[in-house]
């Protein structure tokens, strides 16, 4: 296992594919907040009222305003790119599901595991999971290239 980080590091871990075997994981710790949720619709422009309008939000039946998925993906992106593959990571495919809705000030855990390795084709697949306490927030399968 590598060890669970705080915050996602600024160096890359440099693991080759022979150094990541099936079962390694790693987790990081996120609080969401308005900075970042504000920075991202600025990158991403999406501006739907579920995630700027907490009225709105409220009427369809969400506590408030709701993080927007990608931003968990983004989040997800620094650990797999920083620590688990690491540097020699190229993202080949995501499969994500957002069952339960993420909000601003929510504490989450990160965690990605390998679940299955192909050294001839340098590819591994990792078990993604995101969660606030017990609930599950997002969870699937993302599929990396390491590079030599």
């Amino acid at each position: 296992m590598i060890p669970p980080n705080a915050h996602i590091p600024d160096t890359p871990n440099d693991n080759k594919i022979d150094e990541l075997p099936v079962g390694v994981e790693t987790s990081v710790y996120w609080t969401v907040n308005a900075d970042d949720l504000n920075m991202f619709i600025n990158l991403s422009g999406d501006k739907n009222p579920l995630h700027i309008d907490e009225q709105y939000a409220v009427q369809n039946g969400f506590e408030s305003t709701v993080v927007h998925g990608f931003l968990i993906c983004a989040k997800i992106s620094g650990l797999i790119g920083m620590l688990l593959p690491g540097q020699r990571c190229l993202l080949v495919s995501e499969e994500l599901e957002f069952p339960n809705p993420l909000y601003v000030k929510d504490h989450v855990e990160i965690c990605a595991r390998i679940k299955e390795r192909h050294y001839d084709l340098k590819l591994v697949k990792l078990k993604i999971l995101v969660k606030k306490g017990l609930i599950t927030v997002a969870r699937g399968n993302i599929i990396c290239k390491i590079l030599f």
